[in-house]
């Protein structure tokens, strides 16, 4: 049930990190394969239709299409985890940002970005290009309108822009910041890296990130990755 909730209504929109290819397939896991790691694999998990390369599914039912930065992040290491010193750039801002984030989430949520003038921006911006896409002669009718927040956090974008009738899809590096979103906005949720993103080309109407750039050592490469 949590696959078909989390996973199988969005997978259409998956690529693979590793080869850009536009299929994964749901297959049954192997959880031996991901003993070990800072999660605890689910029952299923996804495959690349190409490169054969393998993305767990959170035992709560998270997709992790992780870069190989990420992947060996989240190993937890038999010897007390990392210390981040084996990493540089970009490798030190992605550890950062989980660990940090894994550990600050829930007051984060609760008690971080909670002024008024922020959700109200945000709602504007948001409005200001519904309004350009309707008087767009060039936009075809869009079914099923879709919304990629990019760093989502604990969901304060997502919140925000909830009613604006989207179908929502939190991406972020941090588990704990994917549960929180999940559980105030009930977002889809999709951990992944800012500047590999695994979705495919256009399959967004809209992408917001707010309060991200900044975390995110290749900026410029997370912005292309929004427009593409």
């Amino acid at each position: 049930m949590i696959l078909q909730e989390n996973v199988d209504e969005i997978r259409h929109m998956f690529r693979c990190v590793e080869c850009g290819a536009p299929e994964l397939n749901a297959v049954k896991a192997n959880r031996d394969n991901w003993v070990g790691y800072a999660f605890r694999s689910g029952e299923f998990g996804l495959v690349c239709s190409k490169c054969d390369s393998r993305y767990p599914i959170t035992e709560d039912g998270i997709p992790i299409l992780w870069t190989r930065q990420i992947r060996e992040i989240l190993r937890e290491e038999k010897q007390g985890g990392h210390d981040g010193r084996g990493f540089s750039g970009g490798g030190k801002a992605l550890y950062s940002n989980i660990c940090s984030y894994d550990r600050i989430s829930d007051d984060y949520s609760v008690n971080w970005r909670r002024d008024d003038s922020v959700a109200r921006r945000i709602r504007a911006g948001a409005s200001q290009l519904l309004r350009r896409q309707i008087k767009s002669v060039d936009l075809e009718p869009i079914s099923t309108k879709y919304q990629l927040d990019v760093g989502c956090g604990p969901g304060h974008v997502l919140e925000w822009l909830k009613d604006f009738g989207y179908k929502q899809i939190g991406l972020d590096v941090s588990l704990a910041n994917l549960r929180n979103a999940r559980k105030d906005t009930g977002a889809y949720v999709v951990l992944g890296d800012g500047t590999a993103m695994p979705f495919r080309d256009g399959v967004f109407t809209m992408v917001t990130g707010s309060a991200v750039l900044h975390h995110i050592y290749d900026w410029k490469k997370a912005v292309s990755e929004s427009c593409r």
